[in-house]
């Protein structure tokens, strides 16, 4: 993803590994091992020994900002945060501090939150991203607001809260009502319940500058 392999080969011809290795300027016989590994996964095909070239799979990855930064996300921050979530439990078991986990470890010492503030190309490609599940059918806010019984709240009260790298189901005590999202939220969810509950009070909870970008939508 770094190198943008997919960008630089064309959408409606093939391209020689030499010269696609010229343009990224990585060593061909690398880069030639690299992609006919993807070809395996059917990512890319090679219709000629010596040529490489789209096909529907990697098209994707050309033309689709969000699939292309989610997996630039996975694979620059929250997949080395995963495999350092192990090292952690080593050294700091049990511990809910937010500067003892995987993130933290990967981010340079920094919170996720602290490391997106501080880059906000990274802040960029991280909401693209998470921005791409809820363009499936599974993620869809429709779900959450017809299929829980809001209405058995009363006048109670939903915190709209953002937690980090967890997301929650809902849970439902004494007429109070966490929910808690996977992204920046400006209170989306809250705004899509609000028309069809509007007994409920709703408390949008995230950081500064989030709630403020929200307090301005």
């Amino acid at each position: 993803m770094r190198y943008r392999i997919a960008g630089t080969i064309p959408l409606d011809s093939s391209m020689t590994f030499e010269d696609l290795a010229s343009k990224a300027k990585l060593d061909e016989a690398f880069l030639t091992r690299v992609l006919r590994h993807a070809i395996i996964y059917h990512i890319f095909c090679d219709p000629s020994p010596s040529h490489v070239s789209h096909i529907v799979s990697s098209l994707s990855l050309h033309s689709s900002n969000s699939v292309r930064d989610w997996l630039e996300m996975k694979l620059e921050e929250w997949g080395p945060a995963s495999v350092n979530a192990i090292n952690v439990l080593a050294e700091y078991s049990g511990s809910q501090e937010p500067r003892e986990t995987g993130s933290d470890m990967t981010l340079n010492d920094q919170t996720s939150f602290e490391f997106l503030a501080e880059r906000p190309e990274r802040a960029n490609v991280f909401g693209s991203a998470v921005g791409n599940f809820s363009k499936g059918i599974s993620h869809k806010v429709e779900h959450l607001v017809e299929n829980y019984d809001w209405e058995g709240l009363g006048h109670g009260t939903v915190v709209d809260s953002r937690m980090q790298l967890i997301s929650c189901f809902p849970l439902k005590s004494h007429r109070f009502m966490f929910i808690t999202p996977d992204r920046r939220i400006h209170g989306h969810i809250s705004l899509a319940i609000t028309p069809a509950f509007p007994s409920l009070y709703f408390v949008v909870q995230d950081l500064p500058g989030t709630a403020f970008e929200g307090s301005n939508q």
